[in-house]
């Protein structure tokens, strides 16, 4: 944390320099007049400065809990009662393949995931306002992301499960497990390599572990081509199981 906050902070300085056109005075000036945008040691403690991201990351750790939690349930939910009401015989009567079935209902609620996404940023920005707006972009970025992966999975656990109960407890203990190995209750600085193995296999390491590199100034490349690839796999499984056994 102490690293990523100095890494901020030295981010900031160079941002001011650059203004500055390296004249001192001119830079003193700016560094003065800084109140609230970044981390100066003149406006606010260093020990402030990692509290604050500390406390940022930590959030933006029960969020990716709370997102994966939420996003799982969605199509599961849905196709379970499609599967109560018995409407499949209907359903796949007319010219509707189970696949384009469930690729209907990724998309539908990809564009709900995607105004769930706008409001827990904006409800973000609100409680951390400089530490989200000035790295919106690129969090933006790792939400979609894992919003995609996560609706993947649930679409998966939705052709598996048979009954609402098998999903509802699958989709709990994987994101329980996801939680637990991926940083979303603890930093990824504290967790035991052990349990670091198991996350990367999970999404919501990789969101977290792209939060770090994010606060360290760093593009999360590494973390949004993982996402995207366990999209992609979960998406191929998808197709392979429907093809194998169909909706009934």
């Amino acid at each position: 944390m102490i690293e990523q906050a100095l890494n901020s902070h030295l981010s900031r300085e160079r941002q001011l320099l650059v203004a500055s056109e390296f004249d001192e005075e001119r830079f003193a000036e700016l560094a003065d007049r800084e109140t609230e945008n970044g981390y100066t040691l003149s406006s606010e403690p260093f020990q402030q400065s990692v509290a604050t991201t500390a406390r940022t990351q930590a959030f933006l750790g029960l969020l990716s809990f709370v997102m994966m939690s939420a996003f799982l349930q969605f199509i599961p939910l849905f196709v379970a009662d499609d599967r109560d009401e018995k409407i499949y015989s209907r359903l796949f009567a007319a010219p509707v393949t189970p696949r384009r079935y469930i690729r209907s209902l990724f998309l539908s609620f990809c564009a709900v995931g995607l105004i769930y996404v706008l409001m827990l940023l904006a409800f973000s920005a609100v409680l951390y306002r400089q530490d989200i707006l000035t790295h919106l972009p690129v969090l933006t970025l790792l939400f979609i992301v894992y919003l995609f992966v996560c609706l993947a999975i649930g679409s998966l656990i939705a052709i598996l499960a048979t009954n609402r109960e098998k999903a509802n407890i699958w989709q709990t203990s994987l994101t329980m497990a996801a939680a637990i190995t991926g940083g979303a209750f603890i930093s990824l600085t504290w967790l035991p390599d052990t349990l670091q193995v198991v996350g990367r296999f999970l999404p919501t390491y990789w969101f977290n572990y792209g939060i770090v590199q994010m606060y360290e100034d760093r593009f999360p490349l590494t973390s949004v081509l993982m996402l995207l690839g366990m999209a992609l796999i979960v998406f191929l499984v998808i197709t392979w199981v429907l093809k194998k056994r169909p909706l009934t």
